[in-house]
C-alpha cells in the first residue's frame, strides 16, 4: 500500500543509464534480486513515436540540439559488456574508428586533411563508434528478459537514517517541498539490503550520503558546454566525409566539434563552445538554431 514502508530483500539501483543498467544486469546475473529506479519516463516510449511518425533526416537537421554524445567503446567496455553476454549484440551496431581524422585551417573542404592512428604498431587496436541509446536500450532490454523490475518516474527524494529510500512520482520540482535537513516521506518508501547510486553527475544518493556521514564532496563547472548535432548520408545514401572509419575532429581555438560515424552512414557531432557569447560570437546559451554555427 502507497505510504507503507516495503521490505526488500535485494539491491536497489538508482538510475535506468548505462551504468545503472549495467550493474543492474550484473548483479541480476550473480544472484541479486533486484529493482531500479528511474526518475525520467521510459525515453523507449518516445523513441518509438517518432519512428512511428517517420521522421525524416531533415527534421533531425532541425531539432538537433540534443545532450546525447555518441560513446567510443573501447577494451574496457567490450569487457564490461562481455561479462553480461552481450557483447556480440553490441558490436553488430558499431563502427570501427581506427584513427583520428583531424579537420585543420589548411583544409579547404570538409574533408579531413590529418589522420593520427590509435595504434601504430598494431592496426588491431582501435575504439568503436556507438550510439548511447541504441546501448543503454540494448541493456535495458537484457535487464527486463532477465526479471529486473523497472520503477520509471520515480525520483529519489533522500535516504533516512534508517536506510528507508524515500520516492516521489511527481516530477515538477514545485511540488517537492523540503529543506536541505528536513525531507517529507516520499510517495513510495523502501527498505532495502542495499541502495546502489547510478544516478550521474547530480546524484541524490550522493546528497542523502552527505547528510549520514561525513563524506567531503566538491564541485566545479568549466565554461564550456555541449551540443548534440546530425550529419546526415550524403545524397548518394554514403558517408558524407571521407574515411568515415575514425573520430573526426575539428579543432577551432575555443571550439571544437568531433563526429563520430554510425552505422546508417550518418555522423553523430558534437560541439564544445563557451557557453557565455564573446562579442559577435554566440556561446551556446545564445544558440537556437543549428543554422546559426559557423566554422
Amino acid at each position: 500500500m502507497e505510504g507503507e514502508v516495503e521490505t526488500f530483500d535485494g539491491i536497489i539501483v538508482v538510475g535506468a543509464g548505462l551504468v545503472g543498467a549495467l550493474a543492474a544486469l550484473t548483479l541480476k546475473q550473480r544472484g541479486f534480486n533486484v529493482k531500479v529506479f528511474e526518475g525520467r519516463k521510459d525515453w523507449r516510449i518516445a523513441a518509438e513515436s517518432a519512428l512511428v511518425s517517420e521522421e525524416i533526416a531533415e527534421d533531425k537537421v532541425k531539432n538537433a540540439v540534443k545532450r546525447s554524445i555518441n560513446l567510443a567503446l573501447s577494451v574496457r567496455g567490450q569487457e564490461a559488456l562481455k561479462n553480461v553476454g552481450l557483447l556480440e549484440m553490441a558490436m553488430k551496431d558499431t563502427v570501427p574508428m581506427r584513427c583520428r581524422a583531424i579537420h585543420s585551417h589548411r583544409s579547404a573542404d570538409i574533408q579531413p586533411d590529418m589522420f593520427q592512428p590509435y595504434d601504430e604498431t598494431n592496426p588491431k587496436n582501435f575504439i568503436n563508434s556507438i550510439s548511447r541509446e541504441k546501448l543503454n536500450g540494448l541493456l535495458l532490454q537484457a535487464c527486463e528478459a532477465a526479471g529486473i523490475v523497472f520503477c520509471f518516474r520515480h525520483k529519489l527524494m533522500n535516504i533516512d537514517k534508517d536506510g528507508i529510500a524515500h520516492f516521489t512520482r511527481k516530477l515538477c520540482k514545485k511540488n517537492l517541498s523540503q529543506t536541505y535537513n528536513d525531507h517529507g516521506e516520499g510517495e513510495v518508501r523502501i527498505k532495502a539490503t542495499l541502495v546502489l547510486g547510478c544516478d550521474g553527475a547530480y546524484s541524490t544518493t550522493r546528497e542523502a550520503l552527505a547528510r549520514l556521514t561525513s563524506l567531503d564532496f566538491e564541485r566545479k563547472y568549466i565554461s564550456h558546454g555541449y551540443k548534440e548535432l546530425y550529419m546526415p548520408p550524403s545524397s548518394d545514401g554514403d558517408f558524407a566525409l571521407q574515411q568515415p572509419e575514425a573520430l573526426h575532429i575539428w579543432p577551432r581555438g575555443d571550439f571544437m566539434m568531433i563526429g563520430l560515424p554510425n552505422s546508417d552512414k550518418s555522423f553523430t557531432c558534437t560541439l564544445f563552445a563557451p557557453m557565455e557569447s564573446k562579442g559577435s560570437i554566440k556561446g551556446l546559451l545564445d544558440l537556437r538554431e543549428t543554422e546559426e554555427i559557423r566554422e
